[in-house]
């Protein structure tokens, strides 16, 4: 599963049904960002990169292996910047509950994300272990390492743990009806270094999701 994806095989994942309108038959670009397989290769999660007509749309689909070895979409989520698209919803929600963020970590690192609930997501710093307790994220433990979010209200605490020595990159991207907004973080770790951010969804239109750095 890549960015190469086969066509034919992505394209049955869009085909109609008696409920769901195809949006394969429009003109469609795509490209698969991010996916996570799980250890028995029979689920997946794929994160897509969709342009419909010249339409962003950010999708974030769960996939089955049939027994034929197909692999076929149960579920997705998807955010457009246009109503007329099939399948998805656009609100005017300006408090980040609808928005989609994709938090990614590059470098000797690891990212753990605590919700306003103090739910966790990431690597726990104290077990060395992955953790998926927040519903509304995904961590993947991949290279870049990422946490797909969906919805952003409230102020959430961002680590990034270092376990090694070297440089990293921290990127986020925005994606609801009113932004499409990215940002990249650079910095110096080293093993056992903790950088916390506090974040929260920008209080103006235009800008990316705020990171305030808390001390050391």
């Amino acid at each position: 599963m890549s960015a190469n994806a086969n066509r034919e095989n992505f394209q049955a994942t869009f085909e109609d049904n008696d409920n769901t309108p195809s949006i394969y038959t429009e003109n469609i670009v795509f490209q698969i960002t991010d996916s996570t397989i799980s250890s028995d290769n029979k689920t997946a999660k794929v994160i897509v990169k969709l342009t419909v007509n010249g339409n962003p749309v950010d999708i974030e689909m769960n996939l089955e292996k049939d027994v034929l070895g197909k692999w076929t979409m149960t579920d997705y989520l998807a955010t457009a910047n246009s109503p007329t698209i099939p399948g998805t919803q656009v609100t005017t929600d300006t408090m980040g509950s609808n928005a989609r963020i994709v938090i990614r970590l590059e470098g000797p690192a690891d990212l753990y994300l605590t919700s306003p609930d103090s739910k966790h997501a990431g690597v726990d710093p104290s077990t060395k272990k992955d953790v998926n307790e927040i519903n509304e994220a995904f961590f993947g433990h991949t290279v870049p390492e990422f946490i797909s979010l969906h919805g952003l209200v409230g102020t959430w605490n961002l680590q990034i743990v270092g376990n090694g020595i070297g440089k990293y990159t921290l990127t986020t991207e925005l994606l609801d009806v009113e932004n499409h907004e990215t940002q990249a973080i650079d910095g110096d770790i080293k093993e056992g270094l903790i950088i916390s951010y506090n974040m929260s969804y920008p209080t103006q239109k235009g800008k990316p999701v705020e990171l305030i750095p808390l001390a050391k």
